[in-house]
Parts: structure tokens; sequence; C-alpha cells
């Protein structure tokens, strides 16, 4: 299994050994976490491994800009990612997607509950809060997780689907983690039509 893994690292470095970056945070950016997620699809399919995609978005980030202004935001930004790295496998992808909103690429699970047990753990640790300028800020995040090949075995579906668990995340009262249902599919598909 440890080897397998190491070759999907491998695999999922980009053509050319140019890493697309975000430049605030230095992680993937959008681009790149959506070509990771389709090799990590290509790769577990021949498998039999599952891929977690999880999305996050950062619930008082607007409030922390208001507080510390524009570089204290960035920096918050700076720490979440930090803290997001330090929290995955070597071989998974974190990627900033943009504004506060950021996505992990879970790699080679051998079972689906991985990725749940991987958000509840980026949630209690982004729950923790960040020391800025001396003081502590709150910014906990919201969570949405979708896993194939369960939710689908396509990027834009995948992440299309971890938007819609953290939408319903994002209406709870609390930052929390939902996980895609497919009835969230059929609301969506409704109203669409209206």
């Amino acid at each position: 299994f440890g080897t397998a893994v190491m070759r999907l690292a491998r695999r999922l470095r980009l053509p050319g050994g140019t890493p697309r970056r975000d430049p605030r945070t230095g992680l993937a950016d959008e681009a790149a976490c959506r070509d990771r997620l389709d090799q990590a699809l290509a790769l577990a399919g021949r498998q039999g491994w599952h891929v977690g995609v999880l999305v996050l978005d950062l619930r008082q980030f607007r409030a922390v800009n208001e507080t510390f202004g524009r570089a204290g935001g960035d920096a918050i930004l700076d720490l979440v990612g930090a803290r997001l790295r330090h929290a995955v496998r070597r071989e998974d992808t974190v990627a900033r997607l943009g504004a506060d909103r950021f996505a992990v690429v879970q790699t080679a699970l051998p079972q689906p509950e991985g990725a749940v047990r991987l958000a509840t753990r980026l949630a209690a640790g982004l729950g923790q809060a960040f020391l800025l300028n001396g003081q502590r800020v709150e910014c906990r995040a919201d969570i949405g997780v979708a896993v194939a090949p369960t939710d689908g075995n396509e990027a834009c579906l995948l992440l299309a689907r971890a938007e819609q668990a953290l939408a319903t995340a994002r209406a709870l009262p609390e930052a929390g983690v939902a996980c895609f249902e497919p009835a969230q599919d059929a609301t969506m598909r409704r109203r669409r039509c209206w």
C-alpha cells in the first residue's frame, strides 16, 4: 500500500514540474486542484480506492478583515493554509480556491469514512484560535464532503457536490461538517428549473 501511495504522489505532480500555486498562501490553485483530482480519480478507479473532496469556507473571515485589515486577513489565510497542510498526508492536495475558500483532495482512501474523519479533524484544528499580533482570533470553518466513487467519478461533479454539502454546513447555527446527500442534488436541479 505504501509504495502505491508514493507512486500516486509522484503522479500527482503537475506536468513540466511547474506547480500552479496561489500567490497568497503558496497552496495549489484551483486549476491545479482540479488536475490533481482528475489524476487521483483515474488512479483510484484502477486501484479500487476512494477519493475524498473537502471544500472549506471560513465562517468569521469578514470580521477578521474588518477588525485587522487586509494584512491581518492575509495573515489568517496563511495560517489556515499552514494548518491544513500539516493536517493532511503528503500525497493529499490542499488548495486555495479563492478568497476564504479552500479544498482538500484526499487520495488513496481505503474506506470512504476516512474523508469524514479528516473533515472532523480539520474542523477541530481550525476551531482553535489563531494568534495574530498578540491577539486570539477565532475563525472556524464549515466543511462540505463528497467521496468518489459514491458521490461521482468526475472532478467537476465531486467539487460541485462538496460545494452543495458546504452549503448545508453553512446553514447550521455553528460551524460544522456536512456530507453530500443525493437529496441535495435533486433540490439543486429543482432550483435550476424555477
